[in-house]
């Protein structure tokens, strides 16, 4: 289900190079730069799209999409209204006809930005049981960090302040936030988050 998304872009897309490669190389001449030129723009489109993710990339991403939508919605929209009688069909077919050219290119926009959210969602997708391989991962860490990677517990002050949150199962909220960060690599905040509602639904 993750990488449905991606699918149906690359399905937009593809359908984009072909009506910008038919108008580039038939209406303008291009010949084979036509294709070339349909091939960048639609991966133009989705790779902007897709990087809107984060902050360092999201002001150039959102100007890049900008253009490339304009201009590939532009280019498609071209192809389907030079393709139809426009003015001898009535104004259900010119609308009819100005959705069907710019949906693919907005269609392939919309679902980059939405797989780019997606991959920044955890692995694990399922709350229930979420709070047992949290404490299992902590765990694991305490005990490595401990023993030296030995796997034999070593005479240390804070092994007995770690062994009885262990064994009775009273880590808190932040012993299981960090655990979250370090099994999935997020930031504090959507570690927060979904800790949160893990112990919500559970």
């Amino acid at each position: 289900m993750r990488r449905i998304p991606f699918a149906l872009a690359g399905l937009f897309v593809a359908l984009t190079l072909t009506r910008v490669a038919w108008f580039a190389s038939d209406a303008l001449h291009a010949g084979p730069l036509g294709y070339l030129f349909s091939v960048g723009m639609g991966a133009a489109v989705y790779a902007s799209s897709y990087w809107t993710r984060t902050q360092t990339t999201r002001r150039a991403a959102l100007v890049s999409l900008a253009l490339f939508v304009a201009s590939d919605g532009y280019f498609n929209l071209t192809e389907v209204v030079r393709s139809i009688e426009w003015y001898s069909v009535g104004p259900m077919v010119q609308i009819a006809a100005v959705v069907y050219g710019l949906f693919p290119t907005c269609a392939a926009a919309l679902l980059g930005w939405l797989q780019s959210s997606i991959n920044r969602l955890p692995p694990v997708a399922h709350k229930q049981g979420q709070i047992g391989q949290m404490r299992t991962i902590l765990v694991q860490r305490v005990i490595d960090r401990l023993t030296d990677g030995t796997g034999v517990v070593q005479d240390a002050p804070e092994v007995s302040a770690v062994v009885p949150q262990i064994e009775t199962g009273t880590l808190t909220r932040a012993d299981l936030v960090r655990a979250y960060m370090l099994q999935h690599g997020v930031s504090r905040t959507t570690a927060y988050r979904h800790v949160t509602e893990a112990q919500r639904d559970n």
